[in-house]
């Protein structure tokens, strides 16, 4: 038994040896209390009495069939929809009394397209947004971008056009940019629905890396051999409801 905690030890302290000194600082948990959401159209609920919690270090799936809510719930806890009943909180902090400097710094989402901007390279889509949100000088702003692109395995495509990077590739980028104002909690909308197996092993190691170091990691997914390898935990989702909760 010991020396299974120490080689988990070992195994952590290498993978935070590989992370930026900015990515470590400390950890927070998202509480959901009694969460409704309408559908702006017909004002039926999209999600309905939700209450969950999403401890960190962990890498949590949400999954479910389409339509279920998964993504709702996640537009919801990226503020991407505030027109909510209920609260979403970050440690006690209900997440809409955020500033949006620290929304940024609090909640990094990843989109299932990415939204990449087409006109920018691949580090210009980290740079500009550190530049405009952080006031950070370009040389600084450089320095984050690139840090993230060597530990998620893309420096060499730093210089080039979402139209000329693979699906996995893009995804990284998307990755890197929402991490590059260290959000507590990172949330991943469908992210290996573009990926081949290569490259969705790639993201569920990254996951780890992650949640290694103490963020939060939630997903919505419908691929059942990803979650299944890597989720610490799971919320089986329907109708707008939590139906089950699996650790």
């Amino acid at each position: 038994m010991l020396q299974l905690r120490l080689s988990i030890y070992s195994c952590r302290s290498y993978l935070m040896g590989l992370l930026p000194n900015y990515l470590k600082k400390g950890s927070i948990m998202i509480r959901i209390e009694n969460l409704f959401l309408p559908d702006a159209k017909t004002g039926t609920s999209i999600l309905r009495d939700i209450s969950c919690i999403f401890e960190p270090g962990k890498i949590t799936f949400l999954i479910g069939k389409s339509g279920a809510g998964k993504t709702s719930l996640l537009r919801c806890m990226a503020l991407l929809r505030s027109d909510y009943q209920g609260r979403i909180l970050a440690d006690d902090v209900d997440i809409r009394m955020l500033s949006s400097l620290q929304r940024a710094q609090t909640i990094g989402f990843v989109f299932q397209q990415f939204n990449l901007f087409p006109q920018l390279t691949a580090v210009e889509n980290c740079i500009e947004p550190l530049r405009t949100v952080l006031k950070l000088l370009e040389q600084q702003a450089c320095k984050r971008a690139q840090e993230l692109f060597e530990m998620l395995g893309i420096a060499d495509l730093s210089d080039r056009y979402p139209a000329r990077l693979s699906g996995g590739q893009q995804q990284r980028v998307a990755i890197a940019r929402a991490l590059c104002f260290n959000p507590e909690f990172l949330l991943l909308d469908e992210p290996t629905s573009a990926l081949d197996p290569e490259n969705t092993s790639i993201l569920g190691d990254q996951l780890r890396l992650l949640a290694a170091q103490g963020k939060t990691v939630v997903v919505a997914s419908q691929d059942m051999s990803f979650v299944e390898s890597y989720a610490d935990s799971t919320l089986v989702m329907g109708n707008g409801l939590v139906k089950v909760e699996k650790q």
